[in-house]
């Protein structure tokens, strides 16, 4: 399964470096209007996951994974031939939907298959393969994007994706796990427990990321502040072009362009606003979760 994790990643890699280089040379956008092309299958990565486990109770986990695998390949595919950037945002929403399923059913698989006692060594080797997947996935699209084209760089990808067609079913078998999760994580109740009454209603099930604490989502938020505040705070002081006005829209000088196409000089302030708008995001759904969605915090027992 962790082989099948860095396959996966590696592709996945690949195909958003290679969208972003070809947004930006291909069709000429900045990187604000490619933030606004990659922002909708953003959004579908944050709202889909709850509703996608229904589907894998209902399929399981082998068969959504495979088709997961060929979703993402046949976006690959279709990113080859798009005509516009409008094709490349719908498109990328359909990989995203994909993704809502796949990557959450691959970090139970993994929780699951570590056990209790070794769900942390699980884990980091589940984030392990991630950052290698990622890694050659960047190195192999740069060289594809270099040496090659823009559609073969495409359709190589596609087929390292749909590889996992054939890699998932034998990962999974091996793992000797249940290939349907229980639809409720919520089933241990004790033979002497009431039914359930209008005061004593039945315990709810948490969906989505309502299983997070309130103390877990401002953790993980103060997490996110703690890298990108000394990174705006170093830019700040270190990159001319980057100020605090221009980071929230308020002044529209251009980047500075460079006669080798893409440089740090270039990249770097357009980088830093598009991290910008991600983390007010950040804030603002942490801001909602906390508020409306955070499960209470349990005690130990």
């Amino acid at each position: 399964m962790l082989i099948t994790v860095v396959i996966t990643m590696a592709a996945e890699a690949a195909i958003g470096l290679l969208l972003l280089l070809h947004l930006q040379r291909g069709f000429g956008l900045e990187l604000m209007e490619i933030a606004y092309v990659f922002l909708p299958g953003a959004i579908a990565m944050s709202v889909l996951p709850p509703y996608m486990h229904r589907i894998v109770v209902t399929l399981g986990r082998r068969l959504v994974l495979i088709a997961g695998s060929v979703a993402s390949a046949a976006f690959a595919v279709g990113l080859a031939f798009a005509p516009n950037p409008w094709w490349i945002a719908g498109l990328w929403v359909l990989s995203a939907v994909a993704w809502s399923a796949v990557l959450p059913v691959q970090q139970a698989i993994i929780a699951e298959a570590a056990g209790r006692a070794h769900l942390g060594r699980g884990l980091s080797l589940y984030e392990a393969a991630t950052l290698a997947g990622a890694f050659v996935g960047s190195l192999a699209a740069g060289m594809l994007y270099e040496t090659g084209s823009w559609r073969i760089a495409c359709l190589v990808s596609a087929v390292v994706i749909a590889s996992g067609v054939l890699i998932i079913p034998r990962a999974v078998a091996k793992l000797d796990l249940p290939d349907k999760p229980p639809a409720a994580p919520m089933t241990n109740v004790a033979k002497d427990t009431p039914p359930p009454s209008r005061d004593n209603p039945a315990p709810q099930a948490p969906r989505g990321r309502e299983h997070k604490t309130r103390r877990k989502l401002l953790s993980d938020l103060a997490w996110h502040a703690g890298i990108y505040l000394p990174a705006m705070l170093l830019a700040l002081a270190f990159i001319p072009t980057v100020t605090l006005p221009w980071l929230i829209g308020q002044d529209s000088t251009p980047l500075p362009s460079s006669s080798d196409g893409l440089s740090l000089a270039s990249i770097a302030p357009g980088a830093l606003r598009v991290w910008t708008i991600i983390f007010v995001i950040d804030v603002i759904w942490t801001a909602y979760d906390v508020a409306f969605r955070a499960a209470p915090q349990h005690s130990r027992e």
